[in-house]
């Protein structure tokens, strides 16, 4: 798994597929997943490893801590991004909903490889500020199977991740021109 974290060849716009958070959602994953499990089930064409084109609101954007793919390092700039994807806003001043927008979200994450190599800007400081923003991100379909059941009640809706994102944009107009194009000036690459 951590392989498939780290990464850090960019899909071109050409080889990925447009997915719908209710797509990522509705994508079957095993109940359990023993550790040294092969990956070979969960690969293939539309599978793990696929290139995606995610949009969706970013609901939070949330530093990570220490994980194994990054060496268990605990600075920010050795730690993942995890942004917390949603088809719509919740009003911002219930948290009621607020949780319940995040229990039916989808994951991204940006790695501190993927950084490393040409998104320096891609800091918790800067993506943070989008927060609320209709957002649009490139990367790999990956099943985090660290985080299937039994045991783990995680706030989201299936294990099934963009990870990493190799390329974010962010709407610069309305959600409807946003999702009618593709290019500037409705997206800015970031």
């Amino acid at each position: 798994m951590n392989q498939a974290k780290n990464r850090t060849d960019a899909p071109s716009s050409a080889s990925a597929t447009t997915k719908t958070l209710a797509q990522i959602r509705a994508m079957s994953q095993p109940a359990s997943w023993p550790t040294g499990t092969p990956r070979e089930s969960i690969q293939g064409p539309g599978k793990e490893g696929s290139p995606v084109i995610v949009k969706a609101y970013l609901l939070k954007a949330r530093a990570e801590g220490a994980e194994s793919c990054n060496c268990g390092l605990t600075k920010r700039a050795d730690t993942d991004i995890h942004l917390v994807l949603v088809s719509k806003l919740p009003d911002p001043d219930d948290q009621e909903a607020f949780d319940e927008a995040e229990e039916g979200s989808v994951t991204a994450e940006m790695t501190p490889r993927v950084r490393l190599n040409g998104h320096a800007f891609w800091v918790h400081k800067n993506i943070n500020d989008f927060e609320g923003e209709y957002i649009r991100v490139t990367g790999r379909l990956m099943l985090d199977t660290k985080h299937l059941p039994p045991n783990r009640r995680l706030r989201r809706a299936t294990n099934w991740e963009v990870h990493p994102i190799t390329r974010f944009q962010v709407c610069q107009t309305t959600k409807t021109q946003c999702d009618s194009t593709t290019g500037a000036p409705n997206w800015k690459a970031f």
